[in-house]
């Protein structure tokens, strides 16, 4: 669908720059490959076309003669760069020639596009390059605006990250296994990302907000993989929010589990209660945690339990209960595993709503009702569960028992804004369909 192989180059244009310097953002019909032989500088692409499912996003990344980076204009992409030293000497191999009919300028501080330069007070911009349109007077019109608050989404390709970044309009997400490939994501493996991709990836979206819900949360394979839940569920997170507090400014949400505690209490449990996970995966989490709050003091933790929604890769809880349903079959499913269902929609929201409010430490996010995991099953398809008790069996993975959520502290912080719908309200608003769980 995106041309990435150049059949010929018929231009080779260099520029040599001092300092502070600012071009763009330039759009070409044809297809560029920058380069900085000499110095470093900030180089930037905007996709600029209006059938793209990217279109006005943006991103960034340093180019130097040390790492030996390059970037790839794509056809009606817009391009630009900030020279970072003297003598910053920038090479473009085009698959076109200079022609100034299909040549657009648009302007660099455009607010539809919103790209972070970062200038210094010292910012040399070219007469032509100041007066440039914005994107809305060259076309006419624009889709919508890209929210004020730029997102990267770790996970962009599971339930939730889908959820929050259709809600943050112009959000950046990540995807790190091929079921979650997609031309509008980047990839990033939060277990063998080294600091070099952690900064890249970082540098290339300048975020406001890092939102963290990419994750090993199948329970039995942390268990068997305890290093890699380590690694997925805290260190890789930790090393992401670390640079987003002490380089990029930027606030830090990661989603952490009910499973951090052992289920024993009896009761809905409080942030203030103490943790005790019984599995790898709890403790994963738990560290994941400390680690997140160590890193980055001002981060807003939620933890929350049993997510289901819209899925789009259908993996879900209710996914796999409305399958079975469809296909006449049905589940065994415990009785005595209590919880509170999150509906992703909702739990996108609030999440939304807390860093409008600038929320910070630990907070429970969960569903309105405490559920059995059969109670929830059956609400979703009725007839479908045949109950049995933890107790009665012998699973890979121990697992609390009682895991309810307290939401007090969430309401509190929200007021009347705090909405977690019941499984029954939340199915109405999700109405899915057959196609919409079948894999």
């Amino acid at each position: 669908k995106y041309p990435t192989e150049c059949k010929e180059w018929k231009q080779v244009s260099q520029s040599y720059n001092v300092p502070h310097v600012m071009r763009g953002i330039h759009r070409s019909l044809y297809t560029k490959v920058v380069t900085c032989m000499q110095g470093s500088c900030y180089d930037f692409v905007v996709d600029l076309r209006e059938e793209s499912p990217t279109y006005l996003q943006w991103a960034c990344v340093k180019l130097s003669d040390k790492n030996r980076r390059q970037m790839y204009i794509p056809p009606r992409c817009g391009h630009g760069f900030l020279s970072l030293e003297e003598g910053a000497m920038i090479l473009y191999l085009q698959e076109g020639t200079f022609d100034p009919p299909n040549e657009l300028d648009f302007h660099w501080k455009d607010d539809a596009i919103g790209i972070k330069w970062n200038e210094p007070e010292n910012l040399i911009v070219s007469a032509k390059d100041k007066i440039a349109p914005t994107v809305e007077k060259r076309f006419g019109s624009i889709p919508y605006k890209n929210d004020s608050k730029r997102v990267l989404v770790i996970g962009a390709s599971g339930q939730l990250g889908t959820a929050l970044c259709k809600l943050w309009k112009g959000s950046v997400g990540t995807y790190s296994t091929v079921s979650g490939a997609s031309h509008c994501l980047i990839h990033y493996d939060l277990q063998t990302a080294t600091d070099d991709d952690a900064e890249w990836l970082m540098e290339a979206v300048r975020p406001d907000i890092l939102c963290v819900c990419g994750g090993f949360t199948w329970v039995d394979g942390c268990e068997r993989d305890p290093e890699k839940a380590m690694a997925v569920n805290c260190h890789g997170p930790a090393k992401l929010a670390k640079l987003a507090s002490t380089k990029f400014n930027a606030k830090t949400v990661f989603y952490s589990t009910d499973y951090v505690f052992d289920g024993s209490k009896g009761a809905p449990y409080t942030e203030a209660d103490p943790v005790c996970p019984m599995n790898a995966y709890g403790r994963s989490k738990l560290e994941g945690e400390k680690a997140i709050m160590a890193a980055a003091p001002d981060a807003l933790i939620i933890r929350t339990s049993v997510v289901y929604g819209p899925d789009p890769q259908k993996k879900n809880f209710a996914c796999q209960m409305l399958r079975a349903k469809h296909a006449g079959e049905t589940k065994k499913v415990p009785t005595d595993q209590i919880a509170c269902p999150s509906y992703l929609v909702d739990l996108a929201q609030m999440t939304k709503l807390m860093m409008d409010k600038d929320a910070k430490g630990i907070y429970n996010v969960v569903g309105s009702e405490v559920l059995g995991r059969l109670d929830f099953a059956e609400k979703i398809a009725p007839g479908i569960g045949v109950g049995f008790l933890t107790t009665d069996v012998k699973l890979p993975t121990p697992r609390p028992l009682y895991c309810a959520l307290d939401n007090s502290k969430a309401k509190a912080f929200l007021g009347d804004a705090f909405q977690m719908r019941g499984v029954a309200d939340a199915l109405a608003d999700w109405a899915p369909t057959k196609e919409d769980v079948e894999k």
